[in-house]
């Protein structure tokens, strides 16, 4: 059965193959920020739980896309956009998940992998340890069960 490294690595290319993503890793949500060399913004996926409906394998996904804010020393006058770039990092970060959300609706892949639910994104503000922020997703998706018996 390889419908694991399938899944998981159709996700890892998809997000790497954004221009706007430069660093994917995955595992737990506690590691997400303990690579000092990180490269932002940073996609991390993880893995939250899987199941097996007749002939096919689930598996729930939870991704997060990450970027570092900067904060300027000038002062800004402007109350709105302060002087941080979190509504750039807002934007680029959900950019990122609605193009993998919206591929994974419209592509057709050799290996039959299907997005099951209707993802919705929800925010992510100055955390992690390094100030960042960005946008977190969970979706399932699901493909061809290819287990043997023997």
């Amino acid at each position: 059965m390889n419908s694991y490294y399938l899944l998981i690595n159709f996700l890892k290319d998809q997000l790497l193959n954004d221009p706007d993503v430069n660093t994917v890793i995955h595992g737990l949500a506690s590691d997400v920020d303990l690579e000092k060399k990180n490269i932002y913004p940073l996609a991390h996926i993880e893995v939250l739980r899987a199941g097996f409906p007749q002939g096919l394998v689930r598996v729930d996904f939870k991704v997060t896309v990450l970027d570092q804010r900067m904060v300027s020393k000038t002062v800004s006058t402007d109350k709105f956009r302060k002087n941080d770039n979190e509504i750039d990092n807002l934007n680029t970060c959900l950019a990122v998940l609605n193009k993998l959300v919206f591929y994974l609706k419209n592509q057709n892949n050799t290996d039959n992998i299907e997005l099951l639910n209707e993802p919705e994104a929800e925010p992510i503000l100055f955390e992690f340890g390094n100030t960042l922020d960005g946008w977190s997703m969970e979706f399932n998706l699901i493909a061809s069960n290819n287990v043997t018996l023997c």
